[in-house]
């Protein structure tokens, strides 16, 4: 697989006004004399880093679903997307397909580079003008900004040219180098643990209370702290993609506890401070359904979120390209063979996934309905403006239970996955109210699991399955004693059983959000050829024609990526 990039274009958001706060320009090229002359500017800069997140989030939406086991073009598709859903670049590389053009990701991290090198000139010049937790804060937010966009260049093109510097115009690549794709994951890493000029990328930054200031917390203040990926988060997903079969167990089970450490983390968090992120059954009866239709925020369950307002000219494609209702394009639908997951999972008996809330029939095909429920009245069906979520409270569930399971702790892994479905216990019997712990083997978990002090009509953790009343699965692994982690089968085999659990409840439940795909690939990563085959198998199910798609994917990771081959004619065009 051949990829160069010899030239790209450094673009910049310059923001003046306050309606310009929200609503940058990611096409403006700012020059350097204009940037940063005051402590809004770097506010506003901040800002313009997210409005780069706005701009690819739906891209990944649309290309993780056409390489992976849900989408197919419709009749109404370009030939850019039936070529990147036929794996034409396996023949050729692309060279000018705008579906899977990159600039996007690398518009955010040249901005990045360029943000963190003029805060810090400010940091410089104007010592006493941000409170450190503040310049801790917007610091920790562009590095986390950058990790995030060349993690999702490493999972959708396996590499990337990797930058430091900040770049004001067009310039020959050649002197910087591409990384692959682990070399790329340690650099992400390295961003958020170590960071630059001393400063980590844990820091964070209250923005509810830097845009309202005196004005106490709402639905509408707080949205704003979740803009950007937090550190917990990323780490987590991060450490996920350490683990492989060339490790040893030992390295393994290092990568492994950094995981649970990161993803307890989040939960801790959220759970002691907004009650949030412990899949109970606080909002929507804990249906995930609404919380991508809905035009705001779900505080419970979105940790890290890209919002739009059609008001303020904030749209992505989603609702164009899924919806096949007048003015929307349909150019993007399931295919009949995915939606038999949650036929035969049983979903479609429930009434949170499955049949008319992750899908719809239509005399046309097809429907992709997860996000479409706030968007289907006159008033509303043209508006682009559903958020789309790029780290989730289900995410961490689940990659905790991938954790749990690396460590060879099953039931764990197994409690998190089916919650309060499970033949066995639910979280609240786990609890020991005389002293206010869980039980072995889960002394360690946070008490907001089983409920949140001041909380308690929002109930425990639900668990993955157990949140829409979906069936225990797996249990059958375990041993009889509930009080050890000991299991019926050959440890390995039953390593290799959860994890496969875990990727298939990723096609229900994180369908449509970028993630199954990549979770597919982590698996063939850690399990080798068995892993490779099952999950190409999966995806090869939905193609009639372009039969080879399947085989290639079998025979390499590599091929798993999409391949580019960038010209400097091309580069122009970024």
């Amino acid at each position: 697989m051949k990829k160069r990039i010899y030239f790209l274009a450094l673009l910049f958001p310059l923001l003046t006004g306050c309606d310009d706060f929200f609503t940058p320009n990611t096409d403006d090229i700012l020059l350097e004399k204009d940037y940063i002359g005051t402590s809004y500017e770097l506010y506003t800069g901040y800002m313009g880093l997210a409005a780069c997140v706005q701009d690819v989030v739906d891209q990944a939406i649309f290309l993780e679903g056409l390489r992976g086991d849900l989408l197919e073009p419709t009749t109404n598709a370009s030939i850019d997307m039936w070529d990147v859903y036929n794996y034409k670049d396996l023949q050729t590389p692309f060279t000018d397909n705008e579906l899977a053009d990159p600039k996007g990701f690398y518009a955010l991290i040249m901005n990045s580079n360029d943000y963190l090198k003029h805060v810090f000139e400010y940091r410089e010049l104007y010592p006493t003008v941000l409170s450190d937790s503040d310049y801790k804060g917007i610091i920790g937010g562009a590095l986390r900004y950058k990790a995030w966009a060349y993690l999702m260049l490493a999972k959708i093109y396996g590499e990337a040219v990797y930058l430091d510097d900040p770049l004001a115009t067009y310039q020959d690549l050649s002197q910087y180098p591409v990384l692959k794709f682990d070399q790329l994951i340690d650099k992400c890493i390295s961003l958020v643990e170590n960071g630059m000029n001393g400063i980590n990328g844990k820091g964070d930054i209250r923005w509810s209370t830097v845009l309202y200031p005196g004005q106490g917390d709402s639905p509408e203040s707080l949205e704003w702290n979740r803009i950007c990926p937090t550190p917990e988060c990323l780490l987590a997903e991060l450490y996920l993609y350490k683990t492989k079969k060339e490790n040893s167990a030992d390295e393994n089970a290092v990568y492994y506890q950094k995981v649970w450490d990161n993803c307890v983390s989040i939960i801790r968090t959220g759970g002691e401070q907004e009650a949030s992120f412990t899949l109970n059954k606080s909002k929507y009866e804990g249906s995930w359904s609404q919380l991508f239709s809905t035009t705001t925020y779900n505080r419970q369950d979105h940790i890290s979120v890209a919002f739009y307002d059609y008001s303020k000219k904030q749209t992505n494609r989603v609702i164009e390209y899924f919806s096949n209702t007048y003015p929307n394009k349909y150019y993007l639908r399931p295919a009949v063979t995915s939606v038999t997951r949650w036929e035969i999972s049983g979903a479609n008996d429930q009434k949170n996934r499955g049949i008319n809330k992750s899908y719809k029939e239509s005399t046309e095909g097809l429907i992709f309905y997860k996000f479409l429920g706030a968007h289907t009245t006159s008033d509303y069906i043209y508006r682009n403006d559903v958020p789309l979520c790029y780290y989730k409270a289900a995410d961490i569930h689940l990659w905790l239970a991938e954790a749990c399971a690396g460590l060879g702790r099953y039931r764990e892994a197994l409690q998190f996955l089916n919650g309060q479905s499970s033949a066995r216990q639910n979280f609240g019997s786990l609890y020991n109210k005389a002293t206010n712990t869980f039980s072995p083997p889960f002394s360690d978990y946070p008490v907001c699991l089983y409920q949140c002090v001041g909380k308690e009509s929002q109930l425990n953790c639900q668990g993955v399955r157990g949140r829409i009343a979906a069936p225990a699965l797996g249990e059958w692994i375990l041993g009889e004693d509930e009080e050890t982690n000991e299991v019926i089968v050959e440890p390995e085999y039953a390593h290799w059983m959860v994890d496969s659990l875990l990727v298939e409840e990723s096609r229900l439940e994180s369908a449509g959000e970028a993630r199954t795909y990549y979770t597919m690939l982590r698996s063939a990563r850690r399990w080798g050829d068995k892993a490779r085959k099952i999950w190409a198998d999966k995806i090869a199910e939905k193609y009639v024609t372009a039969t080879s798609v399947g085989s290639n994917l079998e025979t390499s990771d590599e091929n798993w990526f999409i391949c580019l081959l960038y010209t400097s004619d091309a580069a122009d065009d970024l």
